[in-house]
């Protein structure tokens, strides 16, 4: 007998085909309001300096005006939904520099594309929400997004108040009925324990399922004991 010919398939097509058949691509984590900043002359700069750095580095391109804004998220979603991506969950800066034109700009090409792609807005707060105009922008901007960010590394540091920071973005988050979405346990070293924090004080705040935490890498780095 004729040795049976190998069924020709393809794991990309297959993939891509369940993928489609379960709604489509989703992007949880994106910063839209940065699309298509980076430069030739930027990059060393990225490559260069640490991530506690770069928080004030970005700074350089937060000061677009909200129409520099919207022309860059709109084109970001265009490519996002040519390319499959039916939902996106985005960080927005909202702080005392970028103030409130990206979250308006963000506000306004949600509602351009809504038919197209499903925009969830978080607010960044790379300033912090401790210091007086930081907490300002970040209560301005806690009203305007779907899902209060946070960062409490950067309070952490600058003032030693990161369980703070936990405890205002939890308590807005509970009073205006909105999820959170929280950068933590970035930096990949043992100190670093903001993901235990964090579950406590979702317990604290009454805030059990309603509560994401991005990045954790540092539990990588603790004792399996812990």
């Amino acid at each position: 007998m004729p040795n049976p010919q190998p069924i020709e398939w393809n794991f990309k097509d297959l993939v891509l085909t369940d993928i489609k058949k379960n709604g489509g691509w989703v992007n949880a984590h994106a910063h839209i309001d940065r699309a298509f900043t980076i430069r030739p002359d930027s990059l060393d700069i990225y490559k260069k300096y640490m991530l506690t750095e770069k928080w004030d580095i970005v700074d350089a391109v937060k000061n677009a005006s909200e129409d520099e804004y919207y022309r860059r998220i709109s084109k970001a979603l265009e490519l996002m939904i040519n390319q499959g991506v039916t939902a996106v969950g985005s960080f927005i800066d909202v702080d005392p520099v970028a103030e409130d034109r990206a979250i308006k700009a963000a506000l306004r090409a949600k509602e351009q594309y809504k038919s197209q792609i499903t925009v969830k807005l978080i607010n960044q707060t790379l300033k912090g929400v401790i210091e007086p105009k930081a907490r300002k922008w970040f209560d301005i901007g806690a009203e305007m997004v779907d899902i209060i960010g946070g960062l409490p590394k950067r309070d952490e540091r600058d003032s030693g108040k990161g369980e703070e920071h936990f405890d205002v973005l939890l308590s807005t988050a509970k009073k205006l009925g909105k999820m959170v979405h929280i950068h933590v346990d970035q930096f990949n070293v043992q100190s670093d324990k903001e993901t235990e924090m964090l579950a406590n004080k979702t317990i604290e705040h009454g805030m059990q399922g309603k509560v994401v935490a991005i990045h954790s890498i540092s539990l990588a780095c603790q004792p399996k004991e812990y």
